[in-house]
């Protein structure tokens, strides 16, 4: 394109139209997808954004005169068809999550003065048995995990989790994005055990708190992503338990599932920076030993600080709540980060600890750990 006369203005409205296509075979989670009538992703799938860190008002209006009866749209932000504003950088409308069609959901319509302001569960056609246990304690887990984190639900500060149908694929898993998040399940569904399901919904919800935030590059650091991942896995295991959504058979299982992985692993004694070169290649081994190793770390640490320390959760207090408000601040955070706020109480060792770990040493948990559940 050329410009047959020069600029007189750096400001004004520029419009940019563009179609945009589902794609008919499954290539990535963040391709835009068809399922049961309806039309499910992320901004990632469809939105293109200027480059830019500044701040603006972000709206979404749907144009539903043309859709059948029936249909719904929801951003991550609010339910249309109607604009929705959110303020914020650009890059939050392909951090979230765009779906229309007849969506189903709960709470089962958008009610002013309700839960529906900040929260819905949304999904197409019918659930699968064991999908709709976990819908069903969505909304309560929510509500305990921001308690954790001290982070109220608003109008403004919401949460939208999404379901999706991948029949064509041999695998269930989900993706994170900024206030929301989609939970794809295929045709194998069925077979996916109920603890397997509450472990996902406990790294979902999680991830919301502590995960890295996109559209901040000082986050977008992979020395981060483990330490997190570490605290998931370690949370997955008190949260479910702690607030009584599943009994002590499931701690004990979650950290039998944990430990299993780690010291089975063939990578086990493979140095830190080589295993994080191996899991930026995709090797699955890789990836997960860095998660389990995160974990062993992490609950190892937890262990030992509560020996230490007169507190009853000395790492979730002193550590893991702190590192979550970096976090909603839009701060960068890892592990020096962890490392000094533990120090008052761990000194030293704690360094020791993290070197030790970075050198491929094998991270032995207390026999305690597997006995003492009820101090957890």
């Amino acid at each position: 394109m050329t410009l047959d006369r020069e600029t007189k203005s750096n400001h004004g409205i520029i419009r940019i139209s563009y179609l945009v296509h589902p794609w008919t075979e499954l290539h990535l989670r963040t391709d835009l997808r068809l399922d049961q009538r309806g039309l499910l992703n992320s901004g990632k799938a469809f939105i293109t954004l200027p480059v830019s860190s500044k701040i603006t008002r972000n709206i979404v209006e749907w144009d539903l005169d043309k859709a059948p009866e029936g249909t719904r749209a929801v951003w991550t932000f609010g339910e249309g068809p109607g604009p929705i504003e959110k303020v914020g950088p650009v890059s939050l409308l392909s951090d979230s999550v765009y779906v229309v069609g007849p969506i189903q959901s709960n709470p089962p319509a958008p009610v002013p003065g309700s839960i529906s302001d900040n929260y819905g569960y949304y999904w197409f056609g019918e659930l699968p048995s064991n999908i709709a246990v976990i819908k069903d304690i969505h909304h309560e887990f929510f509500l305990k995990v921001s308690s954790f984190f001290d982070d109220t639900p608003s109008p403004d500060n919401p949460y939208r989790s999404f379901v999706r149908s991948n029949q064509k694929t041999n695998a269930f898993g989900g993706t994170g994005f900024t206030r929301s998040h989609i939970f794809d399940y295929d045709s194998q569904i069925s077979y996916a055990q109920d603890y397997d399901l509450i472990r996902r919904l406990s790294h979902e919800m999680i991830h919301n708190f502590l995960g890295p935030l996109p559209y901040f590059p000082s986050l977008d650091n992979p020395t981060i992503n483990w330490l997190y991942e570490g605290i998931k896995n370690t949370l997955s295991i008190y949260l479910p338990f702690r607030n009584r959504f599943r009994t002590g058979d499931y701690f004990s299982s979650t950290l039998s599932t944990l430990c299993l992985q780690y010291y089975t692993s063939p990578l086990l004694n493979t140095p830190q920076p080589h295993l994080l070169t191996l899991a930026s290649q995709n090797n699955q081994y890789a990836k997960e030993l860095l998660a389990s190793r995160a974990w062993a770390f992490v609950i190892s640490c937890d262990f030992r600080a509560r020996k230490l320390s007169e507190l009853m959760r000395p790492i979730e207090d002193l550590a893991i709540k702190p590192l979550a408000k970096k976090r909603a601040r839009g701060e960068s955070y890892g592990i020096e980060d962890w490392i000094q706020l533990l120090k008052p109480l761990m000194g030293g060792e704690l360094r020791e600890r993290y070197e030790s770990m970075c050198a491929g040493k094998t991270i032995l948990l207390p026999v305690e750990v597997l006995v003492q559940r009820h101090i957890f």
